[in-house]
């Protein structure tokens, strides 16, 4: 599957079997620095993920992806947030 231009660099999630893509998020969540951010692409809109990155006290922003799924990205507040 194809990523937009300007996703070059996002972790594509979206062939993988589950729940390897939510785990694998995790664990590219929970390795963020304070302050740094990830962008993963998922194959659907994970709820999910969305909970366990709020537990974590991560922030989010995502949107749908015209060819399905979704583009999630992540960000570890550096504590002036």
């Amino acid at each position: 599957m194809a990523t937009e231009p300007h996703d070059e660099h996002a972790l594509d999630l979206r062939a993988l079997p589950p729940p390897l893509p939510m785990l694998r998020a995790m664990d590219v969540a929970r390795a963020l620095a304070p302050g740094a951010s990830a962008v993963v692409l998922t194959p659907m809109w994970p709820l999910p993920l969305f909970a366990s990155l709020e537990e974590q006290g991560l922030r989010w922003d995502a949107r749908h992806l015209p060819c399905g799924g979704a583009r999630v990205q992540i960000r570890r507040p550096d504590g002036a947030d």
